[in-house]
Formats: structure tokens, sequence, C-alpha cells
């Protein structure tokens, strides 16, 4: 029983031994199976159609049947014409020689002087004078690779596409004719009657003469000059989106960049997306923002998202941001209109209102809707604040309605101006005189020195003040003339200290360039 128990386990083994092998041959037999169905659909003869003579020499070509006179091959969907060809039929291939054609459907055409074609491999080496038509594109090389395969053509020796609308050539290229996309490379040129595009790398659609740019791409027409190095081009509406450093620069100074733009040429509008800017070179003005749309035709536009203006003609810039910023060049001039949480500083003048103009023509710079402007220790405010610009600099400004000024002497006591309008005039960035017409009232703090001896409070029709390097009053004139009130220095009371429209506002006023994208209650 036992030796009889053994054997049995050693039959099991040889058993599962030889389903194993069993199992294993199946499965090599079906990959091997496999390989020969791929290679046998891969690898398909070519076939002699018509020739009007054949010979064999083997002194000229071994083993090569010498054909002459109309010779043609078919190899599966291709069809291969010539005048004179030699054909190998052990390695399946070919040599032709005169007027050679290769067709491909009723679309694809392929002319040329010298062919060599392998079946095997499907590759079609075409020589000399050829031209690829396929559809409306003709393409003109010297030599041409073409798979029959993949339907996929090759040129690395300079090649030439033209269609109804553009010529392109290019050192290299690619050419998927089942695609109808060209890829082009290295000194890729595109010229059209209405521009000319120069790339390192380009993509062209011949069924909507639509061009992909993939590389360092410029296109330069009569009045625009766009860089890419991403994005497209439509030859046809000329119509174009960039998305990565994208650029459209105008002949008369102005451009748009951003990282992503939209060029409609029809309607001659421009949309720019995130890191916007609208520069005019001319001006010396930039627009900024994350959003922004120009109109060609009207030279104007407008920017928001954190909207910026900036003035860099001189060394003392003028930064302003706002919601929104609109832009717009008057006959040569320019006009900016700010929009809400409006802040600017520059050196010597920082401001916040609701809206802001500024018109070159007239060099005014207007500020609506809650406006306070400061200057060194000034503040001032009212309804409306007109600065009058000389260049760079503030000339002048006006104050209309419930027109304040304020300076501080030190934490708890300031000067305080209040009146209908006030016009403060500068000379070297300071305000040197200030006119009050209507209502005028005034609180100054009167010295011997440094020692302070009160607090003149006086109100008059029309006051006009003096004021010197230490923003000081050295001389005030009163119509008609008033002595006012002197109140010793320990008296504080409020009512005597403050005007009724005292407002200190200190906290708002922006403290640099990078302060004016604070919005603060």
């Amino acid at each position: 029983m036992q030796n009889a128990h053994i054997h049995w386990q050693i039959n099991y083994k040889n058993m599962k031994n030889n389903v194993s092998i069993i199992v294993f041959l199946y499965v090599m037999c079906i990959v091997l199976c496999y390989n020969a169905n791929v290679t046998a659909q891969n690898k398909t003869t070519v076939f002699l159609e018509n020739a009007e003579t054949l010979s064999f020499d083997q002194n000229v070509r071994n083993n090569a049947q010498l054909l002459q006179g109309n010779v043609r091959f078919r190899h599966d969907k291709t069809l291969m014409l010539c005048d004179n060809a030699y054909f190998y039929e052990k390695t399946n291939s070919l040599d032709a020689f005169g007027n050679v054609k290769i067709i491909q459907g009723d679309t694809l055409f392929i002319y040329g002087n010298t062919l060599y074609y392998n079946g095997n491999t499907r590759l079609a080496q075409m020589r000399n004078n050829v031209r690829m038509i396929n559809r409306d594109a003709v393409l003109t090389t010297q030599k041409l690779d073409y798979d029959t395969y993949s339907n996929i053509g090759y040129y690395t020796d300079f090649g030439t596409l033209t269609d109804k609308k553009n010529v392109l050539t290019s050192k290299e290229g690619e050419y998927l004719t089942k695609q109808n996309i060209i890829k082009f490379k290295k000194n890729v040129v595109l010229k059209n009657a209405e521009f000319t595009l120069y790339s390192d790398t380009l993509h062209y659609h011949t069924y909507n003469s639509l061009a992909t740019i993939v590389g360092p791409t410029t296109i330069i027409s009569d009045s625009t000059r766009i860089y890419a190095e991403k994005g497209w081009y439509n030859t046809s509406t000329e119509d174009t989106k960039l998305t990565k450093n994208g650029k459209i620069q105008h002949k008369n100074g102005k451009s748009i960049q951003g990282d992503s733009i939209f060029y409609n040429k029809k309607y001659a509008t421009i949309e720019a997306f995130s890191n916007t800017l609208l520069k005019d070179s001319v001006q010396q003005i930039s627009v900024l923002g994350n959003y922004g749309k120009y109109f060609e035709q009207n030279e104007k536009g407008y920017v928001t998202k954190k909207a910026t203006f900036r003035e860099h003609s001189t060394a003392d810039t003028l930064f302003l941001s706002a919601d929104s910023l609109l832009y717009e060049s008057i006959k040569g001039d320019f006009s900016v209109k700010a929009f809400r949480n409006v802040r600017f500083w520059q050196t010597d003048f920082q401001g916040t209102c609701d809206s802001l103009t500024y018109n070159q023509t007239d060099s005014l710079l207007t500020m609506y809707h809650n406006p306070i402007l400061w200057n060194e220790e000034n503040q001032i405010s009212g309804k409306v604040i007109t600065l009058k610009m000389t260049g760079d600099k503030v000339d002048h400004f006006i104050v209309e309605e419930d027109a304040f000024i304020l300076s501080e002497e030190n934490p708890e006591e300031f000067n305080q101006l209040s009146g209908r309008k006030i016009i403060g005039y500068i000379l070297n960035d300071k305000i040197r005189k200030i006119e009050i017409i209507g209502n005028a009232q005034s609180i100054y703090y009167v010295k011997d020195g440094e020692s302070a001896i009160g607090t003149n409070r006086a109100e008059s029709a029309l006051l006009t003040i003096f004021l010197n390097d230490s923003n000081q009053a050295e001389k005030i004139v009163m119509s008609p003339q008033s002595g006012g009130i002197l109140y010793p220095t320990f008296q504080k009371n409020i009512s005597i200290i403050r005007l009724s429209n005292f407002l200190k506002q200190n906290n708002n006023r922006p403290k640099n360039q990078y302060d004016i994208y604070t919005n603060r209650e």
C-alpha cells in the first residue's frame, strides 16, 4: 500500500508538469500566430501592373527586372507610375525614374524625377523636383520621404508649401496628410498678402489655414507686430490667440500684452487676460491689471482687476490704482479715467478718491467723491479736487465745496483752513500760497521760534496765507480785515481747536507705490 501511494504521487507531479508545458506551448502558439498575422498585414506584395517592355541584365542590375514604358506598380492602395524602373521582386522594392508619380486615393499626388520604394517598410523616397499635392495644398522640395502606411511625409533640406492664401517655407517639415497638418521646423517663414510670419516651429492646418504657434514666432503687418511662443493665428481672418509671452505692438507706439491674448481683427479689438499691460511708449505711460480690452480704431482701452496706471516720463513716476481704468488717445494726447477705490502715490503728492480723470490736453487731474490729497504735512479734502499739472509736477490745486486743509503741528494740534473754495499754489513741490474764497475759516498755532504762543482762530470772506519752507504761515491777509481771536495754549476746548468739518484721515494715506493696492475703510 505504501509503495502504491508513492507511485500515485509521482504520476500526479508528472501530470502537473505536462499540463504546464502544454499551456506554455499553447500561449507561445498564440503569440507566434499573432506576430505572423501582424507581419502578414504589414508586409504585403508590390505588384507590377503594366510595362511596355520587361528584360533582365545581371551585368547592369543584379536580381532586377528592367521595365520600360508606361510602368505602373500597385501596393495596396498606393499606385506608382513612371517611365522606367528596376523591380526587385525578391526584396519587394523598386527604383523608378522619369515622370514618377504616386497616387493615394483621389486627393494625394506626389511627383518627382526619381523614386526609391521599399514595400516592406512602405517608405517612398522621392528625389529631385518633388511636388506633393494634397487637395489645395502643394508642397515642393528636392527630397521627400513618404510613409505610405502612416501617410506622413518628411523633408530635411528645405521645402515650400503653397495654398490659396499662403506660402510657407522651412528647412525641415513633417506632413501628416490624413490630418491635413504640416509641422514646420527651423527658419519657418509664412508669407501672406497682409502679413509675414517668422517662426522657429509652426504647425499649419491646410484645411482651414490655421497656424498653431509652438515656438518663438513674430507676425509683422503694416500696422502691427505680434509676438508669442504659444497660441494660434488664423491666416484667413487674422484672428489670433496668444497663450505664452504674447505681445501685440502697434506702429503708433501702443502695445498690449498678457498671459493670454485674443485679437479679433475684424472688429479691431484685443482682449488680454492675467498680467495685462497696455503701454504707450510715445506718451510713456502704462496701464496694468488682470484683464484688459483695447479698441484699435478708437485708440482706447480699459483695464480691470487690480488696475494700475503709471506715468513714467520722468524719474518721479506717478503710480495710480483703481478697480478699473479707462485709457484713451486723443489727437496725440491721452486721457485716463479711474473708477472706484482710487489711490495714487508720487514722491510729493498722494491721494485717494472714488473716481478720477486726467486729461493731458489741459493737464488737469480731477478727483471726485470723497477726494483726499496729501502733500508733506498737509491733508486736503473737499467735494472735488482739481490739480493743474505742469509736466509731471503740480502747479496748483483747486478744492471745490466743503474745502478743508489741515497740517499737523503735533499729534494733538493741527493747523486748519476751511471755505467754499480753496486754491493752493505749489513751488518746488511745496505749498507756498493758499487762497480761501467764501466763508473762510482758519485755526493756526502761533509760535515764537519753537515756543507756542497760542491758537489763532479767524473768519473772513476771503483769506490768503503765505507759507515758508517749513510749512509755517509767514503772512495772513483777510478781506474784510479781521483780527481774529488768539487763545492761550492751555485752552483745549474742541470748539476752539477744531473746525466743524475737521476729519483726520492720515491712516488712509498711501505710504509708497505698493501701498496703492491697499483698500482701507
